[in-house]
């Protein structure tokens, strides 16, 4: 209990499947998703995971005989998701993109993104890596001159994926590898919806998101 230490409790887990071998000291992260463990050892380390899937997050290895976690103090980017920019009305309304509630983009967990106001219940989601620049062109994209006057493109598509639902309504699960090469990586993302009689074009488009993966 971080703020009553006094009215903290232990709890022991005796060896089994996984639990690693020597561990020797536990510290909880004040948010109680990430757990660190100190490990004895020729090498001792620490293994950084996270308490819902066991997921490795990140591990250190310190070569003295002994490694104790003792306290607990974020540095690191904590994964997050938040809509920027504006989208453009259609038949039904202006698109929203954003992520469900409680979920956000955390390494080895399932993150999930919605899109409402579709007036045919499908939309193409963009992904990519830049919010500033697409093959050469500065971004946000004025898309009246190919039939869509009044939206902007805000992110750099380099995947797609297709999107159908109900309900005016359709949504998406990535799961998050739980790979350390991917914490605090940005990632931008937009949709893209059909609607043929909202202008020449035959779409419209939503807000864009902006999701850094972490803990």
């Amino acid at each position: 209990d971080y703020v009553n230490p006094h009215l903290s409790t232990t709890q022991y887990l005796s060896p089994g499947p996984g639990v690693l071998t020597g561990a020797s000291s536990v510290a909880v992260s004040p948010t109680g998703d990430r757990v660190a463990i100190g490990c004895n050892g020729v090498a001792g380390g620490i293994r950084l995971l996270d308490v819902a899937t066991g997921a490795l997050l990140q591990s250190y290895t310190i070569n003295v005989g002994g490694a104790r976690t003792v306290a607990w103090q974020d540095s690191s980017p904590t994964a997050t998701y938040d809509g920027f920019g504006s989208g453009c009305p259609g038949t039904l309304a202006t698109p929203s993109l954003q992520a469900f509630a409680n979920t956000r983009p955390a390494l080895g967990t399932p993150f999930w993104i919605q899109v409402s106001q579709l007036p045919n219940n499908a939309a193409l989601l963009a992904t990519g890596l830049s919010d500033t620049t697409w093959g050469g062109q500065l971004l946000p994209l004025d898309l009246a001159g190919v039939g869509a006057p009044g939206c902007s493109w805000l992110v750099e598509p380099m995947a797609t994926a297709l999107l159908t639902g109900t309900g005016n309504m359709a949504t998406s699960t990535w799961a998050v590898p739980s790979s350390q090469a991917y914490f605090g990586l940005e990632f931008y993302q937009q949709a893209l919806v059909f609607d043929p009689p909202a202008n020449p074009l035959g779409a419209t488009v939503s807000n864009g998101g902006v999701g850094v993966i972490g803990f």
